[in-house]
């Protein structure tokens, strides 16, 4: 309640700014953020008509700043670009809800080839690339949702391949390691499903090893200790592929034990 109040006070006056200063770049793009931070909350308490709403009014926005900027310039405007590409990738989350996969997928790629490009003129720019990963992931995501598991595969090694370099040029971030983690369990649970017990294991061994080590750096920190959970029952669905249930029954049990503790 506190934060939703506080997002709403924050868009009524930025609303007001743009409406104030209809051709500032700021303000528009200001009012963009608070459209997709609005929304977000809205989708997350179930109010999906709601955050459909806004997160198209944020995709609108960036396109007016498009037009205020001209499209030469528009393309290198990184906040904007950025913005209006977690835009349309929340809306391809809405449709998901409603079961409109179709147009999820639709959005996604769109979303996509916004941070494609940006990756592509920024290759260096950490922040884009993170990006580029989690856009291949929704990719991923709904691709082995369809069934489409050869496509699922190559959307997740490539996420997997930009997070790896982002854990390498900065092996003390702990969001580059979650984020490799968290690629190397998806590659994982897409094989296990495919009995490719091989891949699995090692795409789980490594989820493991970087989850394990990051869970006695930060003992308390509740996000990383749920992962480690995940990553004991993603052992323990792989022994049950191997036919070892009583190793994968007591990789559940571990993971039973943290989950009741969180």
């Amino acid at each position: 309640a506190a934060a939703q109040q506080a997002y709403q006070e924050a868009f009524n006056i930025r609303e007001k700014l743009a409406d104030r200063y209809p051709d500032s770049i700021e303000a528009q793009r200001d009012l963009a953020d608070s459209n997709n931070k609005l929304g977000y909350l809205y989708f997350r308490i179930g109010d999906t008509d709601t955050a459909q709403k806004l997160y198209q009014n944020a995709a609108k926005i960036g396109g007016l700043i498009g037009g205020l900027m001209g499209e030469a310039l528009a393309g290198k405007d990184i906040p904007t670009q950025r913005a209006l590409s977690l835009s349309i990738e929340r809306l391809g989350d809405l449709h998901i809800v409603q079961g409109n996969t179709s147009a999820a997928k639709e959005a996604y790629q769109k979303a996509f080839e916004i941070t494609r490009k940006l990756a592509v003129k920024y290759p260096d720019s950490q922040e884009i690339q993170r990006d580029l990963s989690l856009r291949f992931e929704r990719l991923g995501d709904l691709d082995f949702r369809l069934g489409a598991t050869d496509a699922a595969q190559v959307e997740y090694q490539k996420a997997l391949d930009v997070n790896r370099k982002l854990a390498e040029k900065d092996p003390n971030s702990l969001l580059a390691q979650r984020h490799l983690w968290g690629s190397y369990i998806r590659l994982s649970d897409l094989n296990i499903r495919l009995g490719n017990t091989t891949v699995a294991e090692g795409a789980c061994q490594k989820a493991f090893e970087i989850i394990r080590k990051l869970a006695v750096k930060y003992p308390d920190n509740q996000q990383i200790q749920r992962e480690l959970s995940l990553s004991f029952k993603c052992l323990g669905d792989l022994n049950v592929g191997l036919g070892d249930t009583a190793l994968a029954e007591s990789y559940y049990k571990k993971a039973f034990e943290i989950s009741r503790k969180l």
